[in-house]
């Protein structure tokens, strides 16, 4: 996690690939840091989304993190994104959060 919490922390995973995130939002959850993080998780279905229900329940008690899951298929009842992650979904969700030009 970076040191300057007027900035957000984002994050983009896949699979596996989340697990070193999954510590820093544990760590972040832990110790209240004033840092607006932002994990966008992408998974071919529900039953391969790693640490789902961890994140969901620091997502829960941190005022400050959001994830996003995004579902290559799986579920019809999947209300959440659906695709990989791109620009349009990144951007969907972190305008006024950072800078229009980093976009």
């Amino acid at each position: 996690m970076h040191e300057d919490y007027s900035k957000p922390a984002v994050f983009l995973s896949g699979g596996i690939g989340v697990t070193p995130f999954r510590s820093i939002v544990k760590n972040a959850t832990d110790n209240q840091l004033p840092v607006k993080t932002i994990v966008f998780d992408s998974n071919r279905d529900l039953d391969n989304i790693l640490y789902k229900k961890e994140f969901d329940e620091w997502a829960d008690i941190n005022k400050n993190l959001k994830v996003i899951y995004t579902l290559d298929v799986g579920d019809n009842d999947w209300k959440g994104e659906r695709g990989f992650i791109n620009k349009a979904m990144v951007t969907k969700y972190l305008r006024g959060s950072i800078q229009e030009d980093v976009l």
